[in-house]
């Protein structure tokens, strides 16, 4: 809260999560191991990421000039850490309009034609589903009827807008193909 009287509201919510399938842990797990048999191991790489996370941010600037920040590790249920910033950037480095959020933020599938790595790890790694009327028992789902929770699936929208006092609703296209 000091934080918040001190410098305002965050202005960057950022994530980092342990990926149980970086090539730096599996190389050290012997044969018969899984991630959750070595927490030593993921535990000193999701540092030595995290402290390059925080190098990229703070040092090399490479979101703008960060005023104020704080951040936490957490565990989850398997033992994987994740991180969690709250970023308060300088005046200069602020999200004021819609273009400057399409500069670090996008809530699109990337081109497989253009981006074939990239959209092969957003398609593994930051998609779910079956859900909706595939799965009605799907964690996203709740109530009677079952309906989506967190106000998922978000619309399409073609440009990034901005609502007074709330989100942004991002830029997200129709894809004509996946």
């Amino acid at each position: 809260m000091a934080l918040v009287q001190d410098d305002g509201k965050p202005d960057i919510f950022l994530t980092m999560m342990c990926n149980p399938k970086w090539p730096e842990i599996l190389k050290e797990l012997l044969l018969s191991q899984t991630t959750q048999d070595r927490p030593d191991l993921v535990a000193r790489i999701f540092r030595a990421k995290l402290k390059d996370l925080k190098d990229q941010l703070f040092q090399k600037k490479i979101l703008g000039t960060v005023k104020a920040y704080v951040y936490v590790i957490e565990f989850q249920k398997h033992g994987l850490p994740h991180a969690h910033f709250f970023m308060i950037m300088r005046p200069d480095d602020k999200m004021t309009n819609p273009d400057h959020y399409d500069k670090i933020v996008c809530a699109e599938i990337p081109d497989l034609a253009k981006y074939p790595e990239m959209h092969q790890l957003v398609v593994q790694h930051m998609m779910h589903g079956p859900c909706g009327h595939l799965r009605p028992s799907s964690p996203c789902m709740q109530g009677e009827p079952k309906i989506y929770r967190f106000r998922y699936p978000r619309q399409f929208n073609y440009k990034t807008s901005q609502a007074e006092n709330s989100y942004p609703l991002y830029r997200r296209e129709i894809l004509e193909e996946m």
